[in-house]
């Protein structure tokens, strides 16, 4: 409290009213009682955040609001709770000791923007002082943050909630005056390869912030397997932001497709690789939750084959895989048919079924009835098959035709051993030398299973004409023509009758010389050849032909051949001396002729002949 005092001369001066002399007295150096409260005789003005507060003072009050110059103790200063932005720190140096009664505070900082900060004054003791309300401004932008990071979503659903990215200064604070463009991408590296980020992903801040409320991704990725996806924003000029990682999970199966496609195979064989079938989401993600079953069947079918295995599997993390499966019979162009319930259907890629390896013979074209010692015909065929009956191309071995059932000890004639070319025997010249009923043949060949063919009979064949087998040739008068002559008797496929045993006559047909046949010009053939051994003509001529006979059957004319006359053993006069006078030359001229013992003229003889008068 002021008290009024006596007038003191003191250096001269007259201290009157508020002031207490200061040069000697009996109440002491403070005329003012105790300190009891405190408050702000500067308060703090507003600053941008991180800057210094321009210098506030506090003040130490006795109970009648008069400055405590005796008050000396810590008085300290701090944010009024509740008071500006949340989290937001007050830094400098917030306790001073009091100077007759009076803290300055001259290096006071606050981080965080916003208005409505109050700073409270405290001291021990005192009642507490709280400052006029004032505001702190965020400071230069510089850096983006994502303030709402994105989530997991599904592939190719909308990230929710908006993604939201904010323009903030150095010491985090949003500044709200920022309305640049902010663009936001997939963070290269991260997520799945190929993965799109769609949707807006360039937008301008309001209020300092960017929102982005229609993002998608079409790729699964997940931190878990490495393939977790993080967003970057950018803008210019400012320090770009990274998002948190999330996953992007995939989305409702909607159909089927061949993630291994089944490829050429042999017939009985199975796929390699496994056939695979995925259940996939609208954008071609793997539906990991998928466990339903997938059931395969042969789409387009051109070689009527059978799919068999296991054709229903059920799906393992959105896969099903399927072992053993194959098809029964070769062909091209055959495709599988995928279907689950609830999702489309997929069909796959075009294959080719090849023949497996040969495990069996069979006979393709059977032999049928024919007669004795001709050629089977049509000619036998041999295929070597696989063990689901399809034609094996590749094999390439020897097979061998033996009689399996043989009912008249008949003996199979012909190649009876022939190399297979892609995979096919043809027994072109088979036969069978005796008449029977239920021949049957039987085909073999190392390491594949023999078959046997169907019954079938040797008949005797009907002769219908006669053949010159073996030709006259050229020799002499009265001697055997040799080789000895050989008449065949033919059915009407030119094939040799073995059953013919009748008798079959040679004459001569042209007959330039005018001699005779002699020998045994009638014999009975044997096994269907007449054989004429020690025939001759006894006069010579050149264009013999010698005809062929039996009752029935068409002749046959053999020759041409030519008979010259044999060793000269007689002179014979061709033309004779006639009458003419005494000294005068005979006339016409005298000739002498060999001939051999058969009359013919021995044109080979050259000797000399001498006449004289007998």
């Amino acid at each position: 409290m002021l008290r009024l005092v006596r007038p003191l001369a003191c250096a001269g001066a007259l201290l009157l009213a508020a002031f207490i002399s200061t040069c000697s007295g009996e109440h002491g150096t403070n005329p003012h009682g105790p300190a009891t409260s405190l408050t702000f005789t500067t308060g703090p003005a507003s600053v941008v955040a991180g800057a210094q507060i321009a210098t506030l003072t506090v003040t130490a009050l006795d109970a009648n609001g008069h400055t405590a110059t005796d008050f000396a103790s810590a008085i300290t200063v701090s944010i009024v709770g509740g008071t500006g932005a949340p989290g937001a720190t007050l830094s400098g140096t917030t306790t001073v000791n009091a100077s007759l009664g009076v803290a300055s505070f001259s290096s006071l900082s606050i981080d965080k923007s916003g208005s409505g900060f109050s700073l409270q004054a405290t001291a021990s003791g005192l009642t507490a002082a709280t400052s006029p309300a004032f505001s702190i401004a965020p400071g230069v932008v510089t850096q983006l943050v994502f303030t709402t990071g994105p989530t997991v979503a599904k592939a190719a659903v909308a990230i929710a909630p908006a993604v939201k990215v904010t323009a903030q200064d150095a010491l985090g604070n949003t500044v709200t005056s920022f309305t640049g463009t902010v663009t936001v991408a997939i963070t290269p590296g991260t997520g799945a390869a190929g993965a799109t980020l769609s949707g807006t992903t360039a937008a301008a801040a309001a209020a300092g912030v960017a929102t982005f409320g229609d993002l998608t991704i079409d790729k699964v990725g997940a931190t878990s397997t490495g393939t977790g996806y993080t967003l970057s924003a950018t803008a210019p000029s400012l320090i770009a932001a990274t998002s948190d990682p999330f996953d992007i999970t995939s989305g409702t199966a909607t159909h089927l497709q061949f993630t291994s496609q089944p490829t050429a195979t042999a017939a009985g064989g199975g796929f390699a690789p496994l056939v695979e079938v995925s259940a996939l989401d609208a954008v071609g993600n793997v539906v990991t939750t998928f466990a339903s079953n997938v059931a395969l069947a042969i789409g387009t079918n051109g070689g009527g084959a059978t799919l068999s295995g296991t054709k229903t599997v059920a799906a393992n993390k959105g896969v099903a895989t399927f072992p053993g499966i194959y098809l029964d019979k070769l062909g091209t162009g055959y495709t599988l048919l995928a279907s689950a319930s609830g999702v489309t259907t997929a069909t796959s890629a075009a294959f080719t079924v090849t023949a497996g390896p040969a495990a069996r013979l069979v006979f393709t074209t059977q032999p049928v009835t024919t007669t004795d010692a001709a050629p089977i015909t049509p000619a036998v065929h041999v295929t070597a098959r696989d063990a689901f009956g399809n034609p094996a191309d590749g094999f390439a071995g020897n097979v061998t035709m033996t009689i399996a059932q043989n009912p008249s000890a008949g003996v199979l004639s012909g190649t009876t051993t022939l190399a297979a070319t892609q995979g096919v025997v043809s027994f072109g010249d088979l036969a069978i030398d005796k008449i029977g009923v239920a021949y049957r043949l039987a085909a073999s060949a190392a390491g594949v299973a023999a078959d046997t063919s169907a019954a079938f009979d040797i008949v005797a064949s009907t002769a219908a004409k006669l053949v010159c087998t073996v030709q006259p040739t050229n020799t002499t008068a009265g001697s055997p023509i040799t080789p000895a002559i050989q008449v065949s008797a033919r059915d009407a496929s030119n094939q040799t009758v073995a059953s013919f045993t009748s008798s079959v006559t040679l004459a001569i047909g042209t007959n330039p010389g005018g001699g005779a046949l002699s020998g045994t010009t009638t014999v009975s053939a044997a096994a269907g050849v007449a054989t004429f051994s020690g025939l001759s003509i006894d006069r010579s001529g050149s264009g013999y032909t010698l005809t062929a006979t039996a009752t029935g059957l068409q002749s046959a004319s053999c020759g041409p051949f030519s008979i010259s006359g044999g060793t000269a053993s007689q002179l014979v006069f061709g033309v004779q001396p006639s009458n003419v006078a005494a000294a005068t030359a005979i006339t016409p001229q005298v000739e002498v002729t060999a001939h051999d013992a058969l009359g013919n003229v021995a044109t080979g003889f050259t000797g000399t002949v001498a006449i004289a008068i007998a």
